[in-house]
């Protein structure tokens, strides 16, 4: 069955649950089935959603597409509806979930460009009066504000992806059982437990055969002992293997040949602990009595732990750090970071990853996912690893203190625009709040990697630097891909 909106701001009721009130937006709203179990099969969704969702234990309740959209300029203009950031808004009304479950819904635009919304602490509103149609909302509903804008699909070419649903709005609304999320120490113990069950620490040699592989090979550490070595170390949600996805396997054998086979990476958890924890747990896992020579290529989040293990230096193991390498590091933090904008930190990362189809994206979501659950529940104290990159928050206070440091350092950074309408439109809106117009690369400002901050500059000059410029088009999940960083890298590696 469909229903046409209402561009004037009447209420129209699509299901038994959902009613949409779309001031200035013509469309036809269709109400598509969701599978028994809420997981697998929803209409237009690529099976990595469809994992990750079924992995963190969400269950879709209801699935809306919005087809033939048109902005109707001048209609509607009274209700003032307005999304989280100000922009023009349709408003979407859900039953609520039952006891002990909660609630958020996915938007997808017409471009692919996928945010993630909750409703307000407390929120039960009632419905609005004279709701067109089909069933009964009932007194009490959940209130969502969906950006209205209407953008065109992404380019033709662009066939695979998180959704494959493109040229229309779809709204997923889905439930969890909140459970586990609320008791002991709350959300830094639940993620806590869900990181060390799924995202547990390991430390594996990278090989050209095996680079790839979510597993590899246990380190020689005696064979390593007193021999300069590459220990790689991933970003926050991902692991070593997701972030060389887009690494040509000559460039992962250029490494693995300049340092004799002596690469290894480090998984860690990087939501619920800081890098003092993955510091912690990488020195008790390496015997005693090795020397660690190390030269360090770190993406994104994992630049603080390497940063954290070079101020090891000087103490009780034997640890010397020659180079790091930097690709995208929060050495100043990122303001997606702050707890303010926790919502548009988990947006701003899935659609850095849905627009990279061929990457391994479940893992990424599975923990994206895990953060929008405690959103929905308001438990956001307690997630470490996140906050260690608030800019001058405590963690990066405590890391201007100490004194190690690399011999040499480098760094890759880019001031990104996007091309696309949606995502554009996305950045735009979304982003701005955060980053005050600041150059960025959708996660970390452009200077972060290079300069630092006021309380740690460092800084690392233009000669150690690889910045690229809009033109070059290249976003936070996106250096290891391109071939110009992965030649500074190697260059300034040896290789």
């Amino acid at each position: 069955m469909t229903t046409e909106l209402d561009p004037n701001g009447f209420p129209v009721r699509v299901s038994d649950d959902v009613t949409l009130i779309s001031p200035g937006l013509r469309g036809v709203a269709v109400e598509a089935s969701a599978p028994a179990g809420g997981v697998r099969g929803l209409p237009g969704a690529f099976d990595a959603l469809a994992e990750a969702l079924r992995s963190q234990d969400v269950q879709t309740q209801r699935v809306i597409e919005i087809q033939d959209t048109q902005e109707v300029p001048g209609a509607g203009g009274t209700r003032g509806l307005g999304a989280r950031h100000g922009e023009d808004a349709i408003e979407v009304q859900v039953r609520p979930p039952r006891d002990g479950w909660e609630q958020f819904l996915l938007h997808q635009d017409e471009s692919g460009v996928i945010t993630w919304h909750f409703a307000s602490a407390g929120d039960g509103t009632a419905a609005s009066p004279g709701a067109a149609t089909r069933g009964d909302i009932g007194e009490g509903v959940r209130t969502y504000q969906i950006p209205r804008r209407v953008v065109p699909p992404a380019p033709a070419e662009r066939t695979r992806g998180i959704f494959t649903s493109l040229g229309k709005k779809v709204l997923r609304v889905v439930a969890f059982k909140v459970g586990g999320l609320l008791i002991e120490k709350g959300a830094s113990a639940w993620m806590g437990r869900w990181e060390a069950k799924n995202r547990p620490y390991a430390l594996r040699t990278v090989t050209p055969d095996t680079y790839l592989e979510p597993e590899g090979p246990n380190p020689d550490w005696k064979d390593a002992s007193g021999k300069r070595s590459l220990l790689f170390v991933h970003g926050t949600h991902t692991r070593s293997h997701v972030e060389f996805t887009h690494a040509p396997k000559d460039f992962v054998s250029r490494l693995y040949e300049r340092y004799e086979g002596r690469v290894f990476a480090l998984d860690h958890p990087t939501v619920s602990v800081d890098p003092n924890h993955n510091i912690e747990w990488l020195l008790d896992a390496i015997p005693r009595g090795i020397e660690l020579d190390l030269d360090i290529l770190c993406i994104s989040r994992g630049g603080l732990v390497a940063r954290r293990l070079a101020a090891e230096q000087g103490g009780g193991r034997s640890i010397h750090v020659g180079k790091i390498v930097f690709v995208a590091s929060p050495n100043a933090g990122t303001p997606l970071a702050d707890p303010r904008y926790l919502n548009d930190f988990i947006d701003s990362y899935t659609n850095l990853f849905d627009l990279l189809p061929d990457t391994p994206v479940t893992i990424v979501l599975e923990s994206i996912i895990g953060i929008a659950k405690l959103i929905a529940v308001h438990a956001l104290k307690g997630l470490d690893g996140v906050q260690s990159m608030v800019p001058e928050g405590d963690f990066l206070k405590g890391l201007a203190a100490m004194s190690g440091t690399a011999e040499q350092q480098f760094a890759l950074a880019s001031d990104y625009e996007p091309s696309e309408p949606g995502l554009k439109a996305f950045v735009t809106d979304a982003l701005i709040d955060a980053f005050q117009k600041e150059a960025n690369d959708m996660l970390v400002p452009t200077e972060s990697p290079y300069e630092g901050s006021r309380l740690a500059p460092f800084p690392i000059g233009e000669g150690n630097r690889l910045v690229f410029d809009r033109a070059q088009g290249v976003k936070h999940s996106g250096y290891i891909r391109n071939p110009k960083a992965r030649a500074k890298i190697a260059g300034w590696l040896g290789a």
